[in-house]
């Protein structure tokens, strides 16, 4: 188990508020949360991810050593999907699936392009942040609701260290009209609009 971190000054303090709000970039949009998650293996290590305080269905780890406002590239990876047995079970369509992973990809790319840095493959500069993220379940809409699950991890790209990784698990509601995937890509939206709110947040936080 990893021994809690005492903060020894100020700086400290504002490096370890930016990891708190690293950790919690992706929760607390509009849904409902599943209470326990399943591990696909798309994370090296599931045992640091520690349960948020409010959000049911949400889990993260923030390596207190890092500061998230020194990085201002990023690098979208494309999105894993890891088939769960429900996926298989349902007959879940390939090719609709990987619709849905490229389009969770691209509202990511465009939640960030207009004011912070995107490299490709390979462009391993310091100040880069990976972001890879899987996809590892899909609810088609039903009754009204339907839903995703999915796994991220951030990574220093210069270095290859773990600055953040976290699980999240939610439905969401829908009307009637709409179709069968339309809660899951309002969902995926929602995620890319906190990702780059809570950027915003840190990026803008005064140095001490």
């Amino acid at each position: 188990m990893r021994k809690p971190v005492r903060m020894k000054s100020d700086k400290n303090l504002l490096m370890a508020l930016s990891i708190l709000a690293l950790g919690i970039l992706l929760g607390g949009v509009a849904g409902c949360a599943k209470d326990k998650y399943k591990a696909s293996g798309f994370l090296d290590d599931y045992s640091n991810l520690k349960p948020h305080p409010t959000d049911k269905g949400f889990y993260s780890y923030v390596n207190p050593k890092k500061d998230l406002s020194s990085y201002s590239r990023f690098y979208v990876q494309h999105v894993v999907v890891v088939y769960s047995d429900a996926m298989v079970k349902g007959g879940a369509d390939p090719t609709k699936i990987n619709e849905l992973s490229e389009y969770l990809r691209n509202q990511i790319i465009r939640a960030l392009e207009d004011k912070y840095i995107l490299t490709g493959f390979g462009q391993r500069q310091p100040g880069t942040l990976a972001i890879g993220i899987a996809i590892t379940d899909l609810k088609p809409k039903e009754k009204n609701s339907g839903g995703a699950s999915m796994e991220y991890k951030l990574v220093d790209y210069s270095t290859n260290e773990i600055v953040a990784a976290g699980v999240i698990a939610q439905t969401l509601s829908g009307d009637s009209g709409q179709s069968q995937w339309t809660p899951t890509r309002t969902l995926f939206d929602q995620w890319a609009a906190r990702l780059r709110a809570r950027l915003d947040e840190i990026h803008t936080q005064p140095k001490p």
